[in-house]
């Protein structure tokens, strides 16, 4: 459900925009507040009030309240802004507040709303701290966007009035500074407010979804283009694996290549990861089968195994993964197995079956199955395990297939 002012908020916020009040000139020197956030990392709610009310003559009374309502409304979360005290044992004061960042892009949001505020002049310091980050929140990204952004955005505040059928009034306004605001009532009472930034110009954009990597993104958006650019590359390294040359050197090598438990090297947990990810995805579970990865062996004594192509003509290719877990008495559970489409129903699973029986017994196999699964299990699998299939036949589901799939050789729990 999309957040809602309230009526009142929205009407004050329109009354403010229009009121006519000549705006001070806009020195070039830093404010004490704005010292002071540069300087803490953090600001008092009390010196960020004080902040806009230098620039922000409109309002009066009503402006602090708005500003916190706005705030909750962007989902800029007020924090206990402490002084520092100078030893441990010394009682901690504090008040309500923001870190820099937040109150940063509370300003970027106030500005593109109408308001006189000047975000610009801390943008700029800001910036020089994201060099080498690969992270930011939300406000940071409205730090790192701002000048390709400024005065070319649209809002759309909606209030939590909820006549649907009254009838409706438009009120247009613009201000000295090119902003354009339209207020829509209903009965009356305020519905929406639209506020346009000066160089706001409408971009035509279309939700696509890849057939290849299943990956939705919009057209004219260069951040959408780059996270689907991401995603091609990372379900394109799973789906048509290349050969890898630390897992054909492994096949030569080692006496049990194929095999990741916690004597593997951390690149072989990373693999069964990547793989364990698209299969949680594929099949549209909540969490992630295999906790290893490139940083640590996967815990709980658990196994995974990176399938190796059948053909010789790929050495070193992974064509799939799968994983075992400890169960209770002894006994061990596939938890799940996830093989690329061109390499499913070519033998992968079928010729490693035997040994998997020899080494964990006769092992539990964790349900609902896909139907691919399911077949297996009725021509390759033990007694035990075709009687689990009666157990769980209920549970077996006709699982949405990816795009890029024509059956899925996968068990899920």
């Amino acid at each position: 459900m999309r957040k809602r002012l309230s009526c009142k908020t929205l009407e004050t916020l329109f009354e403010l925009v229009k009121e006519q009040r000549t705006a001070l000139p806009d020195p070039r020197y830093l404010f004490p507040e704005e010292e002071e956030l540069l300087k803490a990392r953090a600001i008092r709610s009390a010196s960020l009030e004080e902040l806009i009310e230098r620039t922000e003559h409109r309002g009066l009374s009503r402006l602090n309240r708005l500003i916190q309502e706005l705030a909750s409304y962007f989902d800029i979360p007020s924090q206990t802004i402490y002084w520092k005290p100078n030893r441990p044992d010394d009682e901690a004061l504090g008040s309500a507040g923001f870190t820099a960042s937040d109150a940063v892009g509370l300003l970027i949001h106030l500005q593109g709303l109408g308001l006189r505020v000047r975000p610009h002049v801390l943008v700029k310091r800001f910036l020089k701290g994201f060099t080498g980050r690969d992270l930011l929140t939300d406000p940071e990204m409205e730090i790192f966007y701002y000048e390709k952004k400024r005065q070319r955005q649209i809002y759309i505040l909606r209030s939590d009035h909820e006549d649907r059928y009254g009838s409706r009034t438009e009120e247009t306004f613009k201000d000295a500074n090119g902003y354009r605001f339209v207020m829509t009532r209903s009965n009356g009472e305020p519905l929406q407010l639209e506020v346009r930034g000066p160089r706001y110009r409408a971009v035509k954009q279309i939700d696509k979804t890849c057939n290849y990597c299943g990956a939705a993104y919009l057209t004219n958006s260069a951040s959408s283009a780059r996270a689907h650019r991401q995603e091609h590359t990372r379900v394109r390294h799973l789906i048509d694996p290349t050969p890898s040359l630390r897992f054909a050197k492994r096949l030569t090598a080692h006496s049990c290549p194929e095999k990741v438990d916690s004597t593997a090297p951390l690149w072989m947990h990373e693999e069964v990861r990547r793989r364990a990810i698209q299969f949680r995805r594929d099949f549209r579970y909540d969490f992630l089968q295999w906790d290893g990865g490139v940083n640590r062996p996967a815990s709980g004594g658990c196994h995974g195994y990176l399938f190796a192509a059948n053909d010789t003509e790929h050495q070193g290719v992974i064509a799939g993964a799968c994983a075992f877990f400890p169960e209770k008495e002894g006994r061990w559970c596939l938890g799940w197995i996830w093989i690329a489409p061109r390499y499913r129903r070519t033998g992968v699973l079928e010729s490693r079956w035997s040994s998997f029986l020899e080494q964990y017994g006769d092992f539990t196999i964790e349900h609902p199955l896909s139907t691919a699964m399911h077949e297996f299990v009725v021509k390759h699998g033990t007694t035990y395990q075709k009687g689990q299939l009666s157990t769980f036949h209920k549970e077996i589901t006709s699982t949405v297939e990816p795009p890029y799939s024509s059956s899925n050789e996968a068990v899920s729990s």
